[in-house]
C-alpha cells in the first residue's frame, strides 16, 4: 500500500515532483489549446465570425473539406470522428487539419492524406531509373530511388540529412512509400538490417537517437490550378447545413472536453506542487507522491519518463488482459487516489507480476516444456531461436514478436537468430516492414 506520510529523506525528490508538475502544465496547455481549436472550428462551421481562421474563403476550405470527410467512399467519418480529426494533431501533418484551412495549399495537403494520394506527384522516373549515376538527386528523389532499390541508405541519408533508420522510415511513410524489398550496405559486414535490428531492439547509437532532422509530409506546391480546385464560398444548401452542423455539435463536445482534462492537469500539478486540497486531501496526495516517484524510478534514464509519469497520472487505468480493457469506471490515478479502494487498484496496476524463474530461462534450451512467458524471456536473452519461441506461444507474424516483447519490457535479443541458410532474424524484421521481395534480401551491389 502506498505511504500516506513522508518526512525527513523519505520526502520524494523536489526536483522530480516539478519536474512531473511542468510536465502537466504542457498537457494542461496543449489541451487548453485544443479547446481553443475546436471551439473556433465549431462557430466557423455554424457561419459564425471567420475571420480568425482566415475569412471566408477559409470557411470554405474547411466546409468542403469536412463534408468530404462524411463522404468518403470507403471509410467515411462519423460526424465525432471528423470532429476529433480536425481538430486534433496528427503524425502526418506539422499543424491541425483546421489550422492548416487557412491556406489553399494547407487544405490541399490533408485532402490528399485521407483521400489516400501521394503527396507529391512522382518524381520522373528516368531520374529515379538513374539514381546511382546522378550526382544532383533533390531530396524527393532521393526517397523515391531509395524505395526502389536504386541508392543505398548512406547515399540517402547524406542527401537528407536523416542519420537513423527510424527517421528514414518515418519519412517514407509520409510519402507513401516504404523501405526497399532488398537492404543496402552501409559498411564492412553491416547493412540496412542491422540498423533496423538495432534501433527495434533500443539499441541503436544514442547520437542516432536524438537526431531531430526529420521530413514532414511533403507540401503541394502552389498554383493557380490548384486555387481553382478550391470554393470560396462555402456550401449553403440543407443537407450540407445539416452535416455540417452534426460537425460542429461535436466540436463544442470535444471543446468541452478538452477543457476538462487541461483542468484536471492543472489540478494534478498542484497537487504535486503540495496543494493536498486540490487532491483530495493529504492521504490522496501522499499516494500521487509514491505513485509518481516508482514510475519515475522505472523511467531511469529514460528522457521520456516524466511525460510518461504525468500522462498516467490522468490516463484511464487499463487492464492489460484483456488488453486495454478501462478499469474502475475511467478513472485515472488522479481521481482514484482519493479512496482507499481506488488507491488499491492502481498498486495492483503497478505491481509488477513475477517474471519467470531465471534458471528455468537459462536452460531454456534443454526444456521441452517452456511456458509462453518463458519462451519470450528466453528469446530476449538469446537462450531459444525465433522459430521455437513463434511455435511455443502461436505468434505467426515476426513484427507481432517485437511487439510482444515490448509489451512484457523485453528487447529483441541482441544477436539475430537463424532462421533458414543465409536467413535470420534480421530478414524476418526487415520483410515485416519493407514486405516481401520476390527472392529473399540481400545487400545490394552498391557499396556505402
Amino acid at each position: 500500500m502506498p505511504r500516506t506520510t513522508f518526512h525527513g529523506n523519505d520526502y520524494p525528490d523536489p526536483a522530480m515532483l516539478e519536474e512531473v508538475a511542468a510536465a502537466l502544465d504542457d498537457i494542461a496547455g496543449y489541451r487548453r489549446a485544443d479547446a481553443v481549436r475546436a471551439a473556433l472550428g465549431a462557430a466557423v462551421l455554424r457561419g459564425g465570425d471567420a475571420e480568425p481562421l482566415g475569412g471566408e474563403a477559409a470557411r470554405a476550405r474547411l466546409a468542403t473539406l469536412t463534408l468530404r470527410l462524411l463522404a468518403l467512399p470507403e471509410d467515411p467519418f462519423s460526424p465525432a470522428d471528423a470532429a476529433r480529426f480536425l481538430y486534433r494533431g496528427h503524425g502526418y501533418l506539422d499543424q491541425p487539419p483546421i489550422d492548416l484551412m487557412r491556406t489553399v495549399v494547407g487544405a490541399e495537403q490533408v485532402r490528399r492524406l485521407v483521400e489516400h494520394e501521394p503527396p507529391l506527384p512522382p518524381p520522373d522516373p528516368t531520374r529515379i531509373a538513374g539514381a546511382a549515376e546522378l550526382d544532383d538527386l533533390t531530396i524527393e528523389e532521393a526517397f523515391g530511388a531509395y524505395a526502389e532499390d536504386r541508392i543505398g541508405s548512406p547515399r540517402l541519408m547524406a542527401i537528407t540529412g536523416l542519420r537513423s533508420i527510424g527517421a528514414v522510415m518515418g519519412a517514407l511513410t509520409q510519402r507513401h512509400l516504404q523501405l526497399p524489398h532488398r537492404p543496402t550496405l552501409v559498411g564492412p559486414g553491416r547493412d540496412d538490417r542491422d540498423l533496423l535490428w538495432e534501433h527495434m531492439g533500443g539499441r541503436e547509437e544514442p547520437a542516432l537517437q536524438g537526431s531531430r532532422t526529420r521530413y514532414p509530409r511533403p507540401t503541394p506546391a502552389p498554383s493557380p490550378a490548384l486555387d481553382a480546385a478550391w470554393p470560396t464560398v462555402a456550401p449553403d444548401d440543407a443537407t450540407s447545413r445539416q452535416a455540417l452542423a452534426g460537425v460542429a455539435a461535436a466540436l463544442d463536445a470535444e471543446a468541452g472536453k478538452q477543457e476538462r482534462q487541461a483542468m484536471r492537469a492543472v489540478t494534478a500539478a498542484a497537487g504535486l506542487r503540495s496543494n493536498a486540497e486540490a487532491v483530495g486531501g493529504e492521504a490522496a496526495r501522499a499516494r500521487l507522491l509514491t505513485w509518481t516517484v516508482v514510475m519515475m524510478e522505472r523511467g531511469e534514464g529514460d528522457e521520456h519518463r516524466a511525460p510518461s509519469t504525468a500522462w498516467f497520472l490522468l490516463q484511464k487505468l487499463r487492464n492489460s488482459e484483456p488488453l486495454f480493457t478501462v478499469l474502475a469506471g475511467g478513472d485515472g490515478a488522479l481521481e482514484l487516489a482519493r479512496t482507499a479502494e481506488g488507491a488499491a487498484l492502481v498498486d495492483r496496476w503497478l505491481t509488477l507480476p513475477p517474471g519467470p524463474d531465471p534458471a528455468r530461462v537459462v536452460a531454456a534450451t534443454d526444456l521441452d516444456d517452456l511456458t509462453p512467458e518463458e519462451a519470450w524471456a528466453a528469446y530476449a536473452d538469446g537462450r531459444i531461436d525465433s522459430r521455437r519461441l513463434m511455435a511455443v506461444t502461436g505468434v505467426d507474424h515476426f513484427f507481432e514478436v517485437w511487439g510482444q516483447l515490448a509489451l512484457r519490457g523485453l528487447k529483441l535479443p541482441v544477436v539475430p537468430t537463424f532462421v533458414a541458410p543465409d536467413r535470420d532474424d534480421r530478414d524476418l524484421l526487415w520483410e515485416s516492414m519493407a514486405g516481401s521481395a520476390e527472392e529473399a534480401p540481400s545487400p545490394s551491389a552498391e557499396e556505402p
